[in-house]
């Protein structure tokens, strides 16, 4: 049986701002000048960068979280 993957609250936001802005990932990481594996592992909080998660958050308008926040 598969385990379903847990988000987190921030990650959840990201993701609904770019459904809402017809973006995708890779075209955010385009567009932040870092790979689309690296964004995915830290929208998903599996890694945490502060300068990546305000530069996100800037760009989409969601409101910007702590370390434990973001992580899973």
């Amino acid at each position: 049986m598969a385990v379903a993957a847990v988000v987190p609250k921030w990650g959840k936001e990201v993701k609904k701002k770019l459904i809402d802005r017809d973006l995708t990932v890779a075209q955010l990481a385009t567009e932040l000048g870092c790979s689309r594996i690296y964004l995915s592992n830290v929208i998903h909080g599996h890694q945490y960068s502060s300068d990546t998660v305000t530069k996100v958050s800037e760009l989409l308008g969601v409101p910007e979280m702590g370390m434990m926040d973001v992580l899973r």
